[in-house]
């Protein structure tokens, strides 16, 4: 739910702490709500038709993801400027964290796409491992989210087999500084990330240049 306070940050401690119990009820004018992947539409698997295929056997373990965002606190998501002053938007208790919610949305994300998607990171044939340098949205006459981010695909033989960047990004109008806006914002940009990297046509090549080592 958003919450909007008007008090002092020193009545409930740190604000990031106070986030994570989820008990502060005093604060500086914040924008909060949990972080959960709730996109507008679904992924296409038409977008990669007739593109390069994944090989038969091939397995995809996807990594903890590396948090590299340059951000005062992890929690904070963005700022709300359609607000005076300006309001920061924040990752509530019960929220995935940026890089769980990430990693979560590209496993979903490209299996629906064809990529055979394992959690057992003894059973994969390739690694992927990602990491994020931007997720982060701002609210002004639309709500404009953007995820940056670094990929890596590694073999078995921990060879690298391709590396290179991975964008997405959303914008949508919406009612001001309504939680759902904020979500859906979120959840395309990170499933235009997740689709712009299985259309990388550099990321299918490696996949497909040897048969995975069993």
């Amino acid at each position: 739910m958003q919450h909007r306070a008007r008090s002092s940050l020193l009545a409930c401690g740190l604000l990031s702490a106070a986030l994570t119990a989820g008990a502060c009820a005093s604060s500086p004018d914040i924008i909060s709500f949990p972080l959960v992947y709730s996109p507008s539409e679904k992924a296409d698997p038409s977008k990669v038709a007739g593109l390069a295929a994944v090989p038969p056997g091939t397995l995809i373990f996807i990594a903890q993801i590396v948090d590299k965002r340059q951000v005062t606190d992890p929690h904070l998501l963005g700022v709300s400027e359609d607000a005076n002053p300006d309001l920061p938007v924040y990752n509530a208790a019960g929220g995935q964290v940026p890089t769980e919610y990430v990693r979560n949305v590209f496993a979903k994300e490209l299996a629906a796409l064809g990529f055979p998607v394992t959690a057992d990171p003894q059973a994969a044939t390739h690694t992927l491992q990602l990491q994020l340098d931007q997720f982060w949205i701002v609210e002004g006459n639309t709500y404009q989210a953007a995820l940056m981010a670094q990929g890596w695909l590694i073999d078995r033989n921990s060879t690298t087999l391709w590396q290179g960047p991975i964008a997405g990004k959303s914008s949508r109008w919406g009612r001001s500084q309504e939680e759902s806006n904020f979500l859906q914002a979120f959840g395309d940009a990170t499933l235009d990330g997740s689709v712009k990297l299985a259309q990388t046509p550099e990321f299918r090549n490696a996949l497909a240049a040897a048969p995975p080592q069993q």
